[in-house]
């Protein structure tokens, strides 16, 4: 079975520590032991360095990726003259292991190439991404050199992409294709120049995600990181198109499988109580992973709302299950666990059966992971569907 990044693997050790922290500590004590130990996604980061000449748009570009409107508070700053001195790290709102390097361009007056090359570790990036909204200077060959020499990857991107168009779309005879191709035979011009004849230039607009050419960056990125800081990288994303949700519905799908796990782990050890309260820990803290991958949780909601000038109640109209929008907590759980009787039963029968050797072990292990797989994977459809609603809600397509 596929792993990402190694979401609830458990060993009988982990199972024993589980029983004990149960033990002493009752329910909040295991459910923030489980958090800690089923989520280890959070000990991978990813640090993406953005890089290029002021004023190019790197810092939009940061923000794009963060989902954060360039008006909020802990955006990267927007200004016409360079505000970066230094490398500046800004993470993720709800992924907070994706961290996004803003840093200052070299060659402007107030940055000097020496100062610049001594205050960046390239060696700590995954991966780095060069931001033109012109053509590729002379200084950005530095950049390249730097980060060939510390074995990291570097996709160039050409920003801007939907101004350019509207710039060129008053001119008789207007083709977008042959402005695209224009455009991406001027930059990969300059780059041949810096001895760079093959390189891919990507043509994106931070404010239109969706649009152009940043999917096939995305895909680009997605091959050259492995699995677990792939996955992570995509559920940082913000849900610009109907493909990245469904992109995150799959890596979420398998999440579950670690989950699932987890929950039989806890159910092979014929403990009175002790299924039944790690399986709500558990679909609690998975709950809530995926209300944050998928965007729905409260703050979420909110910045999208402002940054579209529009209520939460027009983002969320026309949802089904409105209980994607509560709490998530244990209760919740126990409600999700009533829409379905086969749950209901086997979670009433678990408890008793927990008495019974080895009849309650098999019984604990089979009842646990279907009650956990049908709960999560249930919930997951109804997330998805919200999801793309408010999508659709947020771009009037209702």
């Amino acid at each position: 079975m596929a792993d990402i990044g190694s979401f609830a693997r458990y060993n009988s050790t982990d199972v024993e520590h589980l029983i004990n922290i149960y033990h002493h500590g009752g329910l909040s004590a295991l459910q923030s032991k489980i958090e800690k130990i089923s989520n280890t996604f959070k000990n991978v980061k990813i640090n993406i360095a953005v890089m290029g000449a002021s004023g190019v748009g790197k810092s939009t570009l940061v923000n794009a990726l963060r989902g954060v409107d360039n008006n909020d508070e802990d955006a990267a700053p927007i200004d016409i003259v360079e505000s970066t001195m230094e490398p500046k790290c800004y993470t993720h709102p709800t992924v907070p292991n994706v961290i996004y390097w803003d840093t200052p361009g070299v060659g402007s007056l107030k940055v000097k190439v020496n100062m610049f090359l001594k205050g960046i570790r390239f060696a700590d990036f995954d991966f780095g991404l060069l931001v033109s909204d012109h053509r590729f200077r002379e200084e950005d060959e530095i950049l390249v050199k730097v980060m060939k020499k510390a074995g990291k990857p570097l996709f160039f991107v050409r920003s801007k992409i939907d101004q350019s168009l509207w710039s060129e779309r008053k001119k008789p005879g207007y083709s977008e294709e042959q402005v695209f191709q224009k455009i991406r035979d001027y930059c990969s011009s300059s780059l041949a120049q810096m001895g760079m004849k093959d390189e891919r230039v990507f043509l994106i607009s931070c404010e239109h995600l969706d649009k152009y050419e940043f999917p096939e960056l995305r895909s680009a990125v997605d091959a050259i990181l492995p699995e677990t800081k792939r996955n992570v990288f995509l559920f940082s994303l913000p849900n610009r198109s109907i493909d990245v949700i469904k992109k995150k519905q799959k890596g979420l799908k398998i999440f579950i499988h670690g989950v699932v796990a987890a929950s039989a782990g806890c159910g092979a050890i014929p403990i009175p109580g002790l299924s039944l309260a790690c399986d709500l820990a558990l679909i609690t803290s998975a709950l809530l992973f995926m209300h944050n991958v998928l965007g729905l949780n409260t703050s979420a909601i909110k910045k999208l709302a402002k940054s579209l000038g529009k209520s939460v109640s027009e983002l969320r109209a026309n949802t089904n299950d409105t209980w994607i929008f509560e709490e998530i907590n244990p209760n919740l759980v126990k409600m999700l666990l009533m829409r379905n009787t086969t749950m209901l039963l086997l979670t009433a029968a678990e408890p008793v059966l927990d008495f019974v050797p080895v009849f309650g072990t098999i019984f604990g292990v089979t009842s646990s992971a279907y009650v956990t797989y049908t709960v999560l994977t249930q919930a997951l459809q109804d997330m998805v569907n919200a999801a793309k609603t408010v999508l659709m809600n947020a771009h009037d397509l209702a």
